[in-house]
């Protein structure tokens, strides 16, 4: 949980530190990884600072505190536009349910951040963004695009290669992975994400045998706006030979289950 969570603000880019909580609850999710039998050979996480302090503390929670790590701003949250910074319950009850599909609709973007958001000067001037042409606002498509872009670039390499993987992204990362995760043949390996949402950070693990070219559940736009994965929990999949999802899909076709006893939140 980072301080705009708990103060129910839309984070996006801003690069805010995580809660004491937000700490703890990392921590417990490394150790619910170790206890499930979970080893990593390589991290990749966003460069905003929650993430970066969510991986360390889950990976003390395993116990591999050593494994190298690459971050991208490709994994970062989702860019909230001139929404950042604003209350989410002040703004839904000002401006009623258009709030609610800048927030969950695939392909609809929030109001850009102009110039003159006080976000805008410290985000588009930071080095870790130097030549990077910085969003004025994301839809969840557009996150999708980059996230992918990376996963297809750096990830799968790396899940090539037979690595163990972990990424600690976010919410909408999550959901993008969900909805889009395109693979590459290979051996049998294991990638699990873990990422930030409002209450903290949220866990997709993949186990993965024979990796081919599929979308992980085949959501539809209309069907991902439902899918909120709870935090602090990992996620998994499991597949047959021809990397179909063998779990038996919820009401919005998602096929993974979680370590823990949790279910997919609306």
């Amino acid at each position: 949980m980072s301080t705009f969570n708990k103060l129910n603000i839309f984070t996006g880019w801003w690069d805010v530190p995580l809660t004491d909580q937000g700490r703890q609850e990392a921590l417990e999710a490394g150790k619910l990884l170790a206890a499930a039998g979970f080893r990593f050979d390589v991290a990749h996480a966003s460069v905003l600072k929650r993430a970066g302090s969510s991986l360390h503390h889950l990976l003390d929670g395993c116990d591999q505190p050593y494994i190298p790590v690459k971050t991208s701003w490709r994994l970062n949250e989702r860019h909230y536009g001139a929404l950042q910074g604003r209350n989410k319950a002040v703004l839904e009850e000002d401006m009623g349910d258009i709030v609610v599909e800048w927030r969950r609709a695939y392909g609809i973007r929030p109001p850009p951040m102009t110039e003159t958001h006080p976000h805008w000067p410290l985000i588009s001037l930071d080095d870790r963004y130097r030549g990077v042409k910085v969003p004025e606002s994301e839809s969840l498509r557009d996150t999708a695009k980059r996230v992918m872009e990376y996963w297809e670039s750096d990830i799968v390499p790396d899940v090539r290669a037979g690595k163990r993987v972990v990424v600690v992204a976010h919410a909408n990362t999550l959901r993008s992975l969900v909805k889009n995760n395109n693979l590459v043949r290979q051996s049998w390996v294991t990638a699990v994400a873990c990422g930030l949402d409002r209450r903290g950070h949220a866990g997709l693990t993949i186990s993965v045998p024979k990796l081919t070219k599929k979308t992980l559940d085949d959501i539809d736009e209309a069907a991902i706006r439902n899918v909120n994965i709870p935090t602090g929990v990992p996620f998994v999949y499991d597949f047959d030979t021809d990397l179909r999802p063998t779990g038996e899909p919820d009401k919005n076709g998602v096929r993974g289950r979680f370590v823990g006893g949790c279910a997919i939140q609306e």
